[in-house]
């Protein structure tokens, strides 16, 4: 992987089907220990709860962050747009994953965040 030139892995929460945390500690130390670049875990349109939990876990194992788009948006979305609250609603949910990425990584890094 480190011939490949990438500088960064985006990838699926490392566990149980999509909506679960099982296995995912063990599975996220192992990608940090056998990654040479960061890896940042991606929403795979799980709801935002369920990817709350899923980052805690993959931040817990070495994740440097998330990639976020679907669990972030997905729900406040109506038949006529953006829910009239969206906006605050999505600044507060970057928020708690920025608390959540701050909390539980090495901040000396400019590596990680929520992307």
């Amino acid at each position: 992987m480190s011939d490949s030139g990438a500088n960064a892995l985006k990838l699926q929460f490392a566990g149980g089907p999509p909506g679960s945390t099982e296995s995912g500690a063990e599975l996220s130390a192992a990608i940090t220990e056998l990654s040479p670049v960061p890896w940042y875990l991606l929403s795979q349109g799980v709801s935002f709860e369920v990817f709350q939990q899923q980052l805690v876990v993959a931040i817990g194992g070495g994740a440097s962050g998330c990639v976020v788009g679907r669990a972030v948006w997905c729900d406040l979305i109506t038949s006529n747009g953006l829910d009239d609250q969206a906006s605050r609603v999505l600044r507060d949910r970057l928020s708690v994953l920025q608390e959540i990425v701050e909390g539980q990584t090495d901040q000396s890094s400019t590596q990680g965040g929520v992307l």
